[in-house]
């Protein structure tokens, strides 16, 4: 800039001194310059009306701006102006030159690669052939399914010819595979049985052209998610038997039957979406699943035995309207099962709720119920219309409140409601005919027993349950009243009674049966019948074991025996006390018809006691002056 500014001041001393030369000249004209520039391309300058130029010099640009860009088809301007006089300058800027653009991923053949041009331009660069390492090329990766699989010629069930796939050594390490759509020509339509079984695969895009997935497919795979295209009509037994991964399932529209184990023990998996057009759930199909909740649509018909038996953590199903059977062992041991519709269920199966224990459902009389469907489960109310139930059938149902028998019953079963502790309310119909002891064993919580007035088998006086016009008391009621015509305590009749505390047995009491007081926890004194019959065993065996409150015991003149283990148990028991207490005896296991195995001196009761608790617990006691 300072070589510039010495030219300028340079030109100026040339131009006044030309000036002077002009003046002197012009005779002494002197110049009148305008204020206004003129200028050319390269100069500017100031001009008298002599035509005399002052102040000629070059311009001084300023850098370019850019007004329009240059592309790939159109030019672009510029300009620049000059700082002294404003002179400004503009020019074109050239067409740019063509980069072509490239796709990040490879495109392929059977032995090179390439990649492809994304600017429209017939062009390409990276061409090689495959670095075939592991089945795969490691640039592109290419997979030369050939080191993968192996291809055995099918025919799909639609009739569609092709190959049925499996994989090779190679390929069991992989975690992600893709199954090709073609393979020489004909499609790859089928997965082999155990096909991709016991691999590392995680991921796997199954094509369009596959029909059918062979018998435990993925068996012990380590398969997460897998979409079925809707073109496979058929899944094999076990497809996803113990893919401990499985998380994620997308079943197709073309599927109709979901097979026996396909998703049995697959821990991971917590919903699957039961697709309409489904007709059929095999056997065991959801067998030791981790489902939490399932739908059924409407177009599923048929539901097979043990179908979600032992899913520990299902809590919710809905039933399709086409779904009116529940089979046998269905939702065995589905523990966490939380109560449903009944609406259009007209059976149930053996054992389908049985240990169910949060079902809290009330099955209404419409519905036949299999033995033991709702054995330990949480059902709460059951109107039951078969002609008999069966051993056990609501054995530890411990939600159970109410249970009516209808008039086409006939026969209530040993243990039928045993240990049904919530138990409140039984109501009896009037085919009734015979009512097993045990029946009712361990229903501590009963209130209110009612029965039919045709039933001419049974009665009820006061809540308690008779049978034989009167004769024979089958269940106590919640006082432990015992009415004047009773003859004999049926066995288990006071089983578990929660309230007697004092028992004396009256007169017209003759017997008393096999555990008929067991474990009546508040029991203290006990008095027996005074007019036993002569020569029998009136007390049976185990009558009052484990009574651990029971302190006192009468036994009055006429007792000729008491059976085996008839106070084992009573921990608290410190007096036995005989009325008759000359030539009383105790034999081994009830061998009654053998020598006994000694003569007992019962004169003392706290000896007694100690007799009846612990050296001769387990024997059978009887006196032969009274036979």
């Amino acid at each position: 800039m300072l070589k510039t500014q010495k030219i300028i001041a340079a030109a100026a001393c040339v131009t006044l001194a030309l000036s002077a030369l002009a003046l002197a000249s012009c005779g002494g004209h002197t110049h009148s310059f305008s204020e206004t520039w003129e200028k050319d391309a390269t100069h500017h300058w100031h001009v008298c009306e002599c035509t005399e130029k002052d102040a000629y010099a070059p311009h001084e640009f300023g850098e370019w701006v850019i007004e329009t860009e240059a592309t790939e088809t159109a030019t672009g301007s510029q300009n620049r102006t000059c700082a002294t006089c404003g002179f400004a300058q503009t020019e074109v800027i050239p067409i740019k030159e063509h980069k072509h653009t490239y796709a990040s991923e490879y495109s392929y053949n059977d032995s090179e690669h390439w990649r492809v041009s994304t600017c429209g331009h017939d062009v390409e660069k990276n061409r090689g052939k495959h670095a075939i390492s592991g089945g795969a090329c490691s640039i592109c990766g290419y997979v030369d399914v050939a080191t993968l699989y192996t291809f055995t010629e099918t025919t799909a069930d639609d009739g569609t010819a092709g190959y049925e796939i499996a994989v090779k050594q190679a390929a069991l390490s992989k975690e992600t595979l893709t199954i090709p759509e073609t393979y020489r020509g004909k499609s790859v339509v089928a997965i082999a049985e155990q096909g991709l079984a016991n691999t590392a695969i995680k991921t796997i895009a199954l094509p369009a052209s596959i029909r059918s997935l062979g018998d435990y497919a993925f068996w012990k795979s380590a398969i997460e998610e897998i979409t079925i295209p809707d073109t496979v009509k058929v899944l094999g037994t076990g497809v996803f038997y113990e893919c401990e991964q499985l998380n994620k399932v997308e079943l197709g529209s073309g599927v109709e039957t979901l097979p026996t184990y396909l998703f049995s023990n697959t821990p991971s998996l917590k919903t699957v979406t039961v697709p309409d057009g489904v007709k059929t759930i095999a056997k065991s199909a959801f067998y030791l699943s981790s489902l939490i909740s399932v739908t059924l649509p409407d177009s599923v018909t048929t539901l097979q035995e043990n179908a979600f038996q032992q899913s520990a953590d299902l809590e919710t199903v809905v039933l399709g309207k086409g779904i009116t059977k529940i089979p046998v062992q269905c939702f065995y041991k589905c523990v966490k099962l939380k109560p449903f519709s009944f609406e259009n269920i007209t059976s149930i199966g053996h054992h389908a709720f049985c240990k169910c224990t949060a079902f809290e459902a009330e099955v209404p009389a419409t519905v036949t119920i299999g033995e033991k469907a709702f054995q330990e489960s949480g059902i709460k109310s059951v109107v039951w219309n078969k002609s008999s139930t069966s051993t056990d059938e609501f054995m530890n149902c411990t939600e159970l409140i109410s249970v009516e028998f209808t008039d086409n019953v006939t026969s209530i079963a040993d243990a039928a409601f045993k240990d049904c502790t919530a138990l409140k309310t039984i109501k009896i119909g009037k085919a009734v005919k015979t009512i097993s002891d045990k029946a009712f064993i361990g229903c501590t919580a009963r209130e209110t027993i009612t029965i039919s007035q045709e039933n001419t088998n049974f009665s009820v006086v006061n809540n308690t349950l008779l049978a034989r016009q009167g004769l024979i008391l089958k269940l106590a009621n919640a006082a432990g009243e015992i009415p004047s015509t009773v003859s004999t305590i049926a066995a288990y009749a006071f089983y578990g009674h929660k309230t007697l505390e004092t028992l004396v047995l009256p007169a017209n009491v003759k017997h008393v049966q096999t555990y008929a007081f067991y474990g009546c926890e508040k029991l203290k004194s006990v008095t027996l019948m005074p007019d036993s019959e002569k020569g029998s065993t009136c007390v049976d065996s185990h009558a009052f074991e484990n009574c651990r409150a029971l302190t006192t015991v009468v036994v009055p003149d006429k007792i000729a025996g008491l059976g085996k283990s008839v106070f084992k148990g009573c921990t608290a028991l410190q007096s036995v006390r005989f009325e008759y207490a000359a030539s009383w005896n105790v034999y081994r296991n009830n061998e009654t018809g053998t020598a006994p195995l000694i003569s007992v001196d019962v004169t003392d009761p706290a000896r007694n006691a100690e007799y009846f608790t612990g050296t001769y617990a387990d024997y059978q006691w009887k006196n032969s002056a009274r036979s």
